[in-house]
């Protein structure tokens, strides 16, 4: 079996939004294959895509070329995407993505049907079948969470470490913190334990969970108790300082009639917790084990901590 240095491989996501048909698009995913296109030659030099495109096609044509060029030189984590609509082509595995370990020297030219009935030159790489993982958005909606909204290769910034963790065979994502969810799932959980915990039957929201309210930047839960304002952040930033200083923004900016929380890391708890009057700090690992031992969540902890 091949051994990677798992921490070092660059993390990309690949959608495959190029003109292939649907059955050439399974193909891909039957095979375990990642691909890119853009035009008919069996060449790797960007330049000569740009040559043959104008200039925006062209430059995200090279930009692409030079991605798959660097992949198959030095290796990376990838999770691809075969969702994406093209033209009359629909996608496949909507609710599904793949990742594993591309290693170096997987680089092929392939021939495979276009969407117009033609035979199309795809540019593909190969996925390790021993880090090859197949990830469902019902078991694992944490790494939806980072699928870039365009462009076809991207960096995984939100869920890097926890991809890292998927393929290495070595490590295993912890199940009792904040690193294993992505940050919408965590701001669930924490409406759960305002809902069922601290105010049981009591608590509502008033505006959309998240911050959705740009006029509210300090605020992911926005809520009350009968006519006591209650807000909260909620964070999954890990390091010291960031956590202490989005708490301190907190505690400055509520006083008074508002109840305020802050939803952080465990290891930081003793420590910020009562430093401000104004602001409960409540840890992650607090949250799950509350929420865990209540009957009516019980099943949302362990789903969402797949336990």
């Amino acid at each position: 079996m091949e051994t990677y240095d798992y921490e070092a491989l660059p993390v990309k996501h690949i959608r495959h939004r190029i003109t292939i048909s649907r059955d050439g698009l399974k193909q891909l995913a039957n095979n375990r294959l990642i691909a890119t296109h853009w035009v008919d030659i069996r060449s790797r030099d960007p330049e000569e895509y740009r040559a043959r495109l104008n200039d925006n096609k062209g430059k995200s044509a090279v930009d692409d070329i030079k991605e798959f060029n660097d992949i198959d030189e030095t290796g990376a984590i990838v999770v691809a995407d075969y969702s994406s609509d093209i033209d009359n082509r629909k996608g496949i595995h909507k609710s599904k993505l793949f990742a594993g370990v591309v290693p170096p020297g997987s680089f092929e030219y392939r021939e495979l049907p276009k969407v117009d009935g033609s035979t199309g030159i795809y540019k593909t790489l190969q996925f390790d079948e021993t880090t090859y993982q197949e990830i469902l958005l019902t078991e694992r909606p944490d790494l939806f969470s980072d699928v870039p909204a365009r462009g076809t290769i991207n960096n995984c910034n939100k869920t890097e470490g926890r991809l890292r963790s998927l393929v290495n065979p070595e490590k295993s994502v912890s199940r009792n913190g904040p690193e294993h969810l992505s940050h919408e799932q965590f701001e669930h959980v924490c409406v759960q334990y305002l809902s069922l915990i601290e105010f049981p039957g009591e608590f509502y929201t008033t505006t959309p969970v998240g911050g959705a309210d740009g006029n509210l930047p300090l605020i992911d839960i926005n809520g009350g108790v009968g006519e006591t304002s209650v807000v909260a952040q909620v964070t999954t930033a890990t390091g010291k300082g960031d956590v202490e200083d989005k708490l301190a923004d907190m505690a400055e900016e509520f006083s008074g009639g508002t109840q305020a929380y802050f939803f952080g890391p465990e290891r930081y708890a003793d420590e910020f917790n009562g430093r401000y009057d104004a602001v409960t700090y409540v840890g992650d690992s607090d949250v799950f084990d509350a929420l865990e031992s209540n009957p009516e969540t019980k099943q949302l902890i362990n789903r969402v901590l797949r336990r």
